[in-house]
């Protein structure tokens, strides 16, 4: 996937550029993405879905529970966050209180 995305770039591959580098363990070159999309932008709820899912790839927990509980406020259905991806926070109390408090989670 990371050679299509840099053979054949779109106008905005930069989130999934970042999501293949941190599974491949390029961690530094993963969240150096994230960390230089413009400032407009981290607020977008796709941007912190993507964020979450790097930083709890590469081991920065409280980095991406605090982009995961700021994409579900941003309306970022939770059932993204059951993806593999994600593992690493599963069990984690405070992913899952963050996961209770989401709108669109059964309670």
């Amino acid at each position: 996937a990371l050679y299509e995305i840099e053979n054949n770039p779109a106008p905005d591959s930069r989130l999934s550029r970042a999501e293949c580098l941190a599974f491949l363990g390029r961690k530094r070159e993963a969240v150096a993405i994230i960390l230089q999309l413009p400032e407009q932008k981290r607020d977008d709820p796709d941007v912190l879905k993507s964020a979450a899912l790097v930083f709890a790839v590469v081991g920065d927990r409280a980095t991406a529970l605090a982009n995961v509980e700021r994409a579900l406020q941003k309306g970022v259905q939770p059932r993204w966050f059951l993806m593999p991806g994600y593992d690493s926070l599963r069990d984690d109390p405070e992913f899952q209180e963050i996961f209770r408090k989401a709108p669109g989670t059964l309670h």
